[in-house]
């Protein structure tokens, strides 16, 4: 450490190869940190659609049921898991591939929403939870080098008030 704090300090020299260094490490960690940005923020905005979806699938079911039997009962709704995958599929733009489902840009897969789990329990309270898999591959200088696997659980209730 004193070595790199003395040749710092000396007037002498050519310090470019020190500075390239420095520039290229820069480059390294920015690179990294916009990559988990640009995760974070595709995780962040499918979770706030997929959650959109499901409460207003949860609404709509609630409404469904205290229509079709004219009182607040919630113990059999009318839900099912494709009409809430149409939803979530015409939302965010993806196909459905064999249970799973893409995102696919001109280069490739932005993401993938893979084993999507749907469940509901009624009674007084209507609640639907929608368990998936969000998978982002991660890019390192133009290359994926992984795919970042994001286990995701969403819940969306109704009360009946």
């Amino acid at each position: 450490m004193k070595k790199i704090a003395l040749i710092l300090r000396d007037r002498k020299g050519n310090m470019m190869i020190y500075a390239a260094v420095i520039v290229l490490a820069l480059l390294i960690i920015f690179a990294g940190l916009f990559e988990f940005v640009r995760i974070y923020t595709i995780a962040d905005s499918v979770r706030s659609a997929v959650q959109l979806d499901l409460e207003s699938t949860a609404v709509q079911a609630a409404k469904d049921s205290f229509q079709s039997v004219k009182q607040y009962s919630l113990s059999n709704p009318v839900v099912t898991q494709s009409v809430l995958e149409n939803s979530i599929c015409s939302d965010l733009g993806l196909t459905n591939q064999g249970g799973s489902f893409k995102s696919v840009s001109g280069t490739g897969a932005k993401y993938i929403l893979e084993s999507p789990q749907f469940s509901f329990s009624g009674g007084s309270a209507l609640v639907l939870t929608y368990k998936f898999t969000l998978l982002v591959p991660v890019y390192f200088l133009g290359v994926q080098i992984q795919t970042a696997d994001i286990p995701m659980t969403i819940n969306a209730g109704y009360q009946f008030k």
